[in-house]
């Protein structure tokens, strides 16, 4: 059932199509702009070092901030909360780490590619071919989880069905990819991420605005109405949702936050963005710039999560269950807010990342192959720049068809957790070789491919043996099991490996002894920038060949003056002022909206009166109830609620005249409160639990009332005459109006609970028995006996929206907990109707046994009780199979029934044998 909701079109196809265009044809006039000025190595490479820092630091926000944080990280942190946001802590934190130890260093040593710092003083070819090995493998983990978060975007917002369809999109994902990187090199990848960061930024920033707006600028509200809507309750606000299950579960985010923030210091499409820059100044900045950029986004991330969780109809139950799973969390909460369009601005923002960071990917891993294996380790240096530079636009092509394969595999898989294996790979293979070869001295080339070479073998070896691939639900290949490694990230493992390694294999080859007239100068080099690769602009002079070392340069701070050669800035000055143009317009307008959403929004609800506390953990519910104790209750126990703190169940005996109250704890009778008016038939309680409602008509119909009962004292404080025979009613979300359907009047009253007077009366279908309401309160359902249908009325206005045809007589109705999702017993065809409670369609219909009476859900939504009056049996439906997964014996007529607030126990009333029937929910 949640997979055939999930199927349902998320905005206008057409719209989005368009805007996803429209946003690949500016990225496409970009780059052929670009392209006119990339002449050189240099300008394929490192766009001829002429960005500075503050511009290099947008460009590489935009290239950092993937399609993990802002598709993956939104997702987690709407299904798992807390512990979600943690991917956004160790991204942010991993900078400290790059800026204090790589980033400048590494911009001063190296000239393309990381292989130009660990060859620097080691024996070129083996370090070189071993460099270009680890940033492949790393640059291709990468891109697994920006194709499949391309897949599963496109398939949300295009209506792609199935997996072949999705598997095209990412196909076309790779050739926009590839045409990036053949026409624009680094230079027009640059732009596109720089235009791509302003945009994401922007976009980000609308989102949190618009939904901290909708709940009056009260981030409280908004964290207090995502617990209302999880299934895991207030565990969504603490750590330890999915990292603190277990001492395994512990230890794995102990390897993931390791991961986390030592990989972005050996991420090499990020290392090679330092090369973008002209001087050690200039890579600080971009450092810096980065920092503010990506911090001020994930505190974005952090409210675009919870506000989905809070907003999105279905909740995390029906953002998990969409095609694109927990990377449609912020897509949805865009169409929740703005409709179509801002969807498809926030989906084709998206795109747009996952366009920019594939495609910064893929020059770094073509310029590794090219730079360091093919031009100086199978050609021996004695290759030109074009002819390098050619090479590497091959082997773009070929790591394109690579990348779409595995991305096609990784299809489904939380984007954020994707990367996060790339961290680790990056973090155990390249990191510990990088900060040996510029901190010790003594480290050789045995080190170099000890360390390298057993991180990489050890990670990658740990992620194929690990719950990520195998023997999971969640697992890329679910239906086959050998995972003997018990960690989701190896990187606690792996990456003091490397470090071991390095150090073992350095120490026990004492022969291999490295350049120490290298080390020298590589050591005055990274603390000084002194013979560092420069601007090509600042030189008139040939450009040097690529494999050919600069050496060391006494005066390098004073290069030699240039006549005639036009300063960078002002070369590039008019498309800049354009581009900055434009994007000033776009922020500006995007910003006047956001401020007129915020000042013009209002909270969704009034404040709701405080919950009163549930006593224990949900569930998590079994297929197959066990029988619990029978209790016995007294004559004909017609109807049964259970307080919504789960301390109480209270039980409508009709003939005895009272209510009967049991304590859950231990199962036994506590007290008996009589109801002089009349045989007591259905209870309904107030969200806050101290005001039970009790309707009450006799079989001559001369008694029509609902008594008021105050659940502190077990006293009747009012009485509310009905015009005919009411039956289940229910109370706003807000607690202020009470829904009361009227039998045999074809009427629903609705009555205020602060004066208990009548203030109208609906007229729906004939027989109205069960009122329900959604999870966001703005709907009732009425289920209409003999009339065949189910009414949905605007609770606000009070109006009659839908009819909904569904099967003969239905008696009762329930809305989901997560999903827009209602279901209604059918007692004269045996059955439960399953409605879409955004379209209002029956989504299926289930055989169950003879007159189906009541239906309850689990809390956490993924069984359906029904209750069987003719065959005295409950069944239970899985949810996200339609299927029965048991049928469990009863007492003799048994007419209803309720669940625990923590889903543990559900109390089935029987009519006939005067008995609760307990069952046991979570085995």
């Amino acid at each position: 059932m949640i997979a055939a909701l999930a199927q349902t079109a998320v905005g206008e196809p057409l719209v989005n199509g368009g805007i996803f265009l429209f946003f690949v044809l500016v990225t496409l006039v970009i780059v052929f702009r670009a392209s006119r000025r990339t002449r050189t190595a240099a300008d394929y490479y490192a766009a001829g070092r002429t960005f500075t820092g503050p511009q290099n630091g947008v460009a590489i926000s935009g290239d950092y901030l993937s399609a993990a944080s802002f598709l993956g990280i939104a997702g987690a942190i709407a299904v798992f909360g807390y512990d979600g946001f943690l991917y956004s802590i160790g991204f942010l934190v991993a900078w400290l780490v790059a800026l204090l130890l790589v980033a400048e260093l590494l911009r001063n040593t190296g000239k393309f590619t990381m292989g130009d710092v660990l060859s620097f003083r080691m024996r070129r070819q083996p370090v070189r071919a071993a460099a270009a090995v680890s940033t492949l493998v790393v640059s291709l983990f990468y891109l697994l989880a920006q194709m499949a978060g391309a897949g599963g975007l496109v398939a949300l917002l295009l209506n792609v069905k199935g997996r072949g369809a999705q598997a095209l999109v990412v196909a076309v994902v790779g050739l926009l990819m590839i045409f990036y990187v053949l026409v624009g090199g680094m230079r027009g990848t640059t732009w596109v991420q720089i235009v791509k960061a302003a945009l994401l930024l922007v976009g980000a920033g609308m989102l949190t605005a618009w939904a901290l707006g909708a709940f009056g600028l009260n981030l409280s509200a908004m964290l207090g109405e995502a617990v209302a809507h999880s299934s895991h309750g207030q565990a969504v606000l603490a750590p330890g949702l999915q990292y603190g299950k277990s001492t395994t579960t512990k230890i794995d985010f102990v390897s993931l936050g390791l991961a986390l923030v030592l990989g972005t210091a050996g991420l090499p499409h990020i290392l090679m963005r330092f090369y973008t820059v002209p001087t050690a100044k200039e890579a600080r900045r971009t450092v810096v710039w980065a920092i503010w950029l990506i911090g001020v986004f994930y505190l974005f991330s952090l409210v675009i999560g919870y506000a989905a969780a809070a907003m999105v109809d279905g909740g995390p139950a029906r953002i998990a269950a969409m095609p694109g799973g927990e990377n449609s969390a912020a897509p949805l909460l865009a169409y929740q807010l703005g409709g179509e369009f801002f969807l498809g601005f926030i989906s084709a923002v998206a795109f747009a990342t996952i366009l920019a960071v594939v495609a910064g990917l893929t020059i770094t891993a073509s310029a590794s192959f090219a730079h360091d294996v093919y031009a100086n380790v199978i050609k021996r240096g004695n290759l030109d720049a074009d002819s390098e530079v050619r090479v590497a636009r091959i082997t773009a092509c070929v790591i394109g068809v690579l990348a779409v394969l595995g991305g096609i595999a990784a299809l489904g898989q939380n984007v954020a957790f994707l990367v996060a294996l790339a961290f680790a790979v990056a973090a155990s293979a390249n990191l510990p070789t990088i900060l040996y070869s510029l901190f010790w001295k003594r480290f050789n080339t045995t080190g170099v491919l000890w360390s390298m070479y057993g991180g990489l073998i050890s990670c990658v070896l740990l992620i194929i043996l690990s719950p990520a691939v195998s023997g999971t639900k969640t697992s890329m290949f679910p239906h086959v099991d050998f995972a003997i490694f018990p960690l989701k990230n190896p990187a606690l493992v792996s990456v003091p490996l490397a470090f071991l390694l390095g150090y073992v294999a350095t120490v026990l080859s004492p022969k291999d002894q490295p350049d120490e007239a290298r080390y020298a100068e590589m050591e005055v080099r990274a603390l000084t920038g002194a013979g560092a690769e420069r601007s090509t602009a600042q030189a008139a002079v040939p450009q040097p060949v690529p494999h050919v070392r600069p050496a060391l340069e006494p005066n390098v701070t004073h290069p030699p003056e240039v006549a005639a050669v036009p300063s960078p800035r002002n070369a590039h000055r008019r498309p800049v002022l354009i581009a900055t143009g434009v994007l000033t317009g776009v922020i500006i307008l995007a910003v006047s909206i956001s401020v007129n959403r915020v000042l013009a929004a209002a909270p969704t609800e009034a404040a709701k009166p405080a919950q009163p506390q549930i006593t224990a953990d949900i569930g998590p519910e079994v297929a197959i109830p066990a029988l619990g104790p029978t209790i016995q209750v007294g004559k004909t126990p017609g109807f049964v609620a259970v307080s919504p703190n789960g301390r109480h169940a209270y039980i409508a005996n009709r003939n005895a005249q009272v209510v009967t109250v049991v304590d859950t704890a231990v199962n036994q009778v506590t007290a008996n409160i009589p109801i002089a008016a009349g045989p007591p038939q259905f209870l309904a309680f107030a969200p806050d639990g101290r005001t039970l409602y009790v309707t009450i008509f006799n079989d001559t119909r001369t008694i029509h009332v609902v008594d008021v009962l105050d659940t502190a004292t077990n006293t009747v404080i009012g009485t509310i005459p009905q015009p005919a025979r009411p039956y289940l009613p229910a109370v706003s979300h807000d607690g202020k109006r009470l829904f009361i359907p009227n039998h045999d009047t074809a009427s629903v009253s609705v009555v205020s609970t602060d004066t208990n007077a009548v203030i109208a009366q609906i007229a729906v279908a004939p027989n109205p028995h069960w009122v329900a309401f959604s999870r966001d309160g703005r709907l009732a359902y009425t289920a209409n006996h003999e009339s065949n249908v189910v009414t949905v009325i605007d609770a606000t206005t009070l109006e009659v929206l839908a009819t909904i045809p569904v099967g003969k007589s239905p008696h009762s109705i329930a809305v989901h907990p997560n999903l827009p999702l209602i279901a209604n017993t059918n007692y004269d065809t045996n059955t439960l109707s399953m409605i879409d409670g955004i379209t209002n369609k029956v989504l299926a219909t289930i055989p169950v046994g003879k007159n189906p009476q009541d239906i309850a859900w689990a809390p956490d939504g993924r069984f359906a009780y029904v209750v069987n009056e003719g065959s005295n049996t409950v069944t239970v439906i899985d949810v996200r199979t339609n299927q029965v997964t048991a049928t469990i014996p009863t007492g003799i007529q048994p007419t209803s029934i309720a669940v625990l607030p923590n889903g543990r126990q559900a109390y089935v009333s029987n009519v006939q044998a005067g008995t609760l029937t307990v069952l046991e929910l979570t085995g």
